[in-house]
């Protein structure tokens, strides 16, 4: 298979299993942006466009379609998915393009397929208000692009301009782009006439307009509902923990761990003498994005997402200057498994649709899943020996990099598998819920949520109703009855939150409070990957079962509404 070919099928199969064919509707931040993105219309004002700090690129990338859509949060999760699928495809063409123009296409197609099983990657692709980072991710790619290929007036315009659009889609890439852009005018001395200088330094001085605005008009550089996200603090240092232990969790260790212990070992053929500006550039890259991670407070797994790229490569090339490109014929091997794989998370992820249109039980298709896994990992293990015809030393370690590769695959896609089924299940009923209540609510009513529990599918907020047009609604964690307007209560059965208060509350005042709808199902809609979360359960069920994992159906989120008063 041409190289070519195997980078479309992998691409196509990567979209296969992004694009859902139920994408999950909006959810939790998707309801912040969509308003503030709704104002830039109906309300115009200057405190509209920077309401949620600075990522106007993000949301004029989303704004003509939910415009279209008269911004109906009903309708708009199949677009949403198609522009997050279509900028996540384009970030994976021009890292396969930068990678190899840096190392080479054996490099860029192993980078590529890390990314692809992230699972901090495909995480992403299911929250398209935090689709921001994949966009800057890949202005941020193609800028450094342009400044690595020869050096050219118009190369530097073009970095300039996408170093802005990263900038204003993400604030934290500002960190990332001005240190390259120092090291290229200043240390590597590329260009020397002032107008490269203009150029390069003429996104800064946007931002730092931009910045200045928003001081004057607004009284903060950023907005207070993003502010704390950034706090730089030598107490950040322990996030390093954080995401190192996350790393650890989804066994991407495994490969790194085997490319840094390469590296010890061959650590006199990697010299600071034999690098290029390009490299420089990429080791930049990665201390930027650290740093970015170091002044942020909150340590959500997805902004990892900025220093990914550059692990990966660095791994995968590693792997190849030690195992590939000292045979070949070894990479054959890498292809197919690569290829495979990806064809293993679609059949997991199509398990609904093979159990409804084959009729093929969960547990026989959970044995017929292993049996292929089971293939992946011997076919890995042993078609290197047969390539070679001997025992050698690259055949050995093509083996054990093929064997670390399937087993982070394997666990990132539980780890994927499992949060899209408990993200849809959740988000289905949360906007069923939603909706329920804007068509029914009378005006200036009041909706009691679970204060024990808020961050529910019964923790809902004012932004969220908001979305639905209804602004009048209010949003309340007070479990009383001294409400003089109408009042709506959301409660769980409580075999499913054993915090739930309301419902409990609610059947004991049976006699003012009563059930007039529900939402979601006993069962789930996709059957669940069932991965034991620690080692020794995981070894003793596979003695028992002989399974690396099942699938089944699991207890789904219901949502109870009750109404005090006959209204």
């Amino acid at each position: 298979m041409k190289q070519v070919g195997l980078i479309f099928v992998l691409f196509l199969l990567y979209a296969l299993v992004v694009f859902r064919p139920e994408p999950i509707p909006i959810n939790t931040d998707d309801f912040l942006v969509l308003n503030i993105m709704r104002d830039m219309v109906e309300a115009p004002s200057y405190f509209a466009l920077s309401g949620g700090g600075h990522r106007i690129v993000h949301r004029l990338v989303y704004l003509p379609f939910f415009w279209f859509y008269d911004f109906d949060v009903n309708e708009l999760s199949f677009v949403t998915m198609l522009v997050t699928v279509f900028f996540s495809l384009l970030f994976l063409f021009f890292t396969y393009v930068f990678f190899s123009n840096i190392f080479n296409s054996r490099v860029a197609l192993l980078t590529v397929f890390f990314l692809m099983v992230s699972h901090a990657i495909v995480r992403v692709n299911w929250y398209w208000s935090s689709t921001h980072i994949i966009i800057g991710l890949l202005f941020f790619t193609i800028a450094i692009l342009f400044l690595t290929k020869q050096a050219s007036f118009a190369n530097y315009i073009f970095f300039s301009f996408f170093s802005m659009l990263s900038m204003f889609t993400r604030e934290t890439f500002v960190v990332m782009v001005f240190p390259i852009a120092v090291f290229s005018l200043f240390l590597e001395q590329r260009y020397l006439r002032l107008r490269n200088y203009c150029v390069a330094f003429f996104p800064f001085l946007l931002y730092a307009v931009y910045v200045f605005l928003n001081k004057y008009f607004i009284g903060t550089i950023i907005h207070p509902n993003v502010a704390g996200m950034v706090q730089p603090s030598f107490s950040n240092l322990s996030n390093l923990f954080v995401y190192f232990d996350y790393l650890l969790a989804t066994m991407i260790v495994l490969p790194v761990g085997l490319a840094v212990l390469l590296f010890l070992l061959n650590r006199k053929n990697y010299v600071i003498a034999k690098l290029s500006s390009a490299h420089i550039i990429i080791l930049l890259w990665f201390l930027s994005g650290v740093l970015v991670l170091l002044i942020s407070s909150n340590t959500d797994h997805r902004y990892i997402i900025s220093v990914l790229p550059v692990i990966f490569a660095l791994t995968a090339k590693i792997i190849d200057d030690v195992v590939f490109s000292l045979n070949e014929h070894l990479f054959v091997v890498a292809e197919k498994i690569m290829f495979f794989q990806l064809v293993f998370w679609v059949l997991v992820f199509s398990s609904k649709l093979v159990q409804d249109y084959a009729g093929i039980s969960y547990a026989l298709w959970g044995v017929l899943l292993n049996l292929l896994l089971y293939c992946l990992i011997l076919f890995g293990l042993f078609y290197p020996w047969h390539i070679s015809r001997s025992f050698s030393r690259h055949s050995l370690l093509c083996s054990l990099f093929l064997l670390f590769l399937s087993v982070t695959s394997f666990v990132q896609l539980g780890m994927v598998y499992y949060f899209y089924v408990w993200h849809y299940d959740n988000s289905v009923v949360i906007n069923e819920t939603l909706t329920y209540l804007a068509k029914v609510a009378p005006a200036d009513s009041v909706v009691v949520t679970n204060p024990a529990n808020p961050v529910t599918m019964t923790g809902i907020s004012s932004e969220w109703l908001r979305a639905f047009r209804r602004p009048d609604i209010v949003v309340s964690g007070d479990v009383s009855l001294n409400f003089t307007s109408p009042v709506f209560y959301l409660g769980t059965p409580t075999s499913f939150v054993d915090n739930d208060v309301i419902t409990p509350f609610a059947r004991a005042n049976k006699d003012k409070l009563k059930l007039v709808a529900q939402f979601g199902s006993k069962l789930q809609r996709h059957p669940v990957i069932k991965i034991p979360s620690t080692f020794s359960r995981f070894v003793d069920k596979f003695i028992s079962t002989g399974m690396l994992f099942t699938l089944e159906q699991n207890r789904g989120y219901v949502v109870l509404v009750f109404r005090n008063g006959d209204g």
